[in-house]
């Protein structure tokens, strides 16, 4: 059929070879669609739909069973590269093609292509100290992407002009005797200098990047992957004012579990004058301190902190002092909440600091211990005039917490524009039971009603059948 004269073939033929026409076809349809029943009707349709499948899949390079050794240049919009020792599990995904034999011979328009890479390195398999490169075992799968090896045998990585999203996770070795791998620092920060035109960056490593050639990079999401070693401040700087003009988003993550002597060390002066979005991981991270205000991040509008090992909120925030008038959007996320009177005050504190939020989400994990004072912590909140808040308390509620909660909400500006989520269920009382008439005006409550008594859960229903409260009982 490819090879017959098109104007001889009836009109419907010619449709379904029309490359035009089948271009916006394939544009709509689905992975799975296009892999199955798409790809095997011919090598026009498998040709037309290589590239569509391949920016909605991923060839994947990894250990498992043979299937091919081979694949079409166009499935290379996204790879996922994996160098594990064993078996390597890996979630269900989307993988236009696998490779199981490592390619030695590469088509070079892999580059044109190419627009998300995704590569996974176990820091142990790579070269020792001291080692060359000729040691990597898997050398091969790595030249997929390297031109060619240097004279120092270092990788030299071909130019992908079409590159626009990298992730790059180096696992470090935990057990104690395993060695330290050199190369990966090599490996990452060679990617990083072939894609000029790079927008997004996610990393999970221990050493730091320098990120001047990516003048387009508007997202970093850098994961600092060593236990029990505190990043240094002077090479954080340093490898944030690679990147602070053309940077829109930042997340600092994975600082939990380090040397407490340093954590107070910070940045100072550093300026982003495009930031909209900052999320702190873990509050232990207080490299930005000292520039969390209008001056050095006029932009920024988006704030949030997530907390590891603190059990109270003014833990997170003692240290925050200066005061950015332009964050719109608060999100605050704790593990324990252990409320006390400091914690009172720290609530007034980030009203004060963040005077503008209209948008609000705070997650809760282990309910307080002091009913009281976490109903004064809430209170204190209302004083925003919010356009969308959401609160989610993560552990099993009791009447007491249920109670406190709600009269905390009750006076909130904005509790019509306001969620709540009790995600383990809650008892009923009757303190909680009016304090749930009390916040009729509330936007939606929904409970996670699986673990609740069904005494509690028969009562609830009752009350909004009775009332018409504005509360979603789910039972799974």
């Amino acid at each position: 059929m490819e090879g017959a004269d098109l104007f001889e073939l009836p009109v419907w033929t010619k449709t379904l070879l029309n490359p035009l026409i089948l271009d916006n076809i394939f544009s709509h349809l689905d992975f799975t669609t296009l892999k199955n029943s798409v790809r095997p009707v011919c090598t026009v349709w498998a040709d037309l739909s290589a590239s569509h499948l391949g920016r909605l899949g991923r060839l994947r390079l990894s250990h498992i069973p043979k299937r091919m050794n081979s694949f079409h240049p166009k499935l290379a919009n996204c790879i996922s590269l994996r160098c594990f020792e064993g078996p390597c599990c890996s979630k269900p995904g989307n993988y236009a093609c696998t490779l199981d034999n490592d390619p030695v011979t590469v088509n070079p328009e892999i580059s044109k292509f190419l627009t998300k890479l995704v590569i996974k390195i176990e820091e142990i398999v790579l070269p020792k100290l001291g080692e060359g490169w000729n040691t990597f075992k898997f050398r091969n799968r790595l030249g997929i992407l390297v031109e060619k090896w240097g004279d120092d045998e270092a990788p030299q990585f071909r130019s992908y002009p079409n590159l626009k999203t990298l992730v790059c996770i180096i696992r470090s070795p935990w057990r104690k005797g395993c060695h330290v791998g050199v190369g990966a620092s090599t490996i990452v920060q060679g990617l990083l200098n072939s894609a000029p035109n790079l927008a997004e960056v996610k990393t999970r490593i221990n050493f730091y990047p320098d990120f001047t050639l990516c003048k387009k990079l508007k997202i970093l999401k850098y994961e600092f992957d060593r236990m029990r070693i505190y990043p240094d401040p002077p090479a954080v700087s340093k490898m944030l004012n690679t990147c602070s003009n053309s940077l829109v988003r930042l997340t600092l993550d994975g600082f939990q579990g380090a040397d407490k002597t340093n954590k107070l060390a910070q940045i100072s002066n550093y300026f982003a004058p495009n930031l909209t979005h900052l999320t702190i991981v873990y509050s232990e991270v207080n490299f930005l301190l000292s520039c969390l205000d209008v001056a050095h991040l006029p932009k920024l509008t988006h704030f949030a902190i997530k907390g590891y090992n603190e059990n109270h909120i003014w833990e997170m925030f003692q240290n925050f002092n200066l005061r950015h008038t332009g964050v719109t959007c608060l999100t605050i996320s704790i593990v324990c909440a252990y409320v006390d009177t400091r914690d009172v005050q720290a609530a007034a504190k980030i009203v004060h600091l963040y005077p503008s939020v209209t948008k609000f989400k705070m997650s809760v994990g282990h309910g307080a211990r002091n009913f009281e004072h976490l109903k004064e912590m809430l209170n204190s909140f209302g004083e925003w005039n919010l356009s969308m808040g959401k609160i989610v308390m993560s552990s099993f509620m009791r009447a007491e917490h249920v109670a406190a909660v709600l009269e905390g909400m009750a006076g909130w500006r904005g509790l019509q524009n306001t969620t709540l989520h009790f995600r383990k269920g809650l008892v009923m009382f009757d303190r909680a039971r009016n304090a749930l008439l009390s916040c009729g005006s509330i936007r939606h409550i929904y409970v996670h009603g699986a673990k609740m008594v069904q005494e509690d859960r028969e009562d609830l229903r009752e009350l909004i059948a009775q009332r018409n409260l504005p509360i979603s009982l789910i039972s799974r």
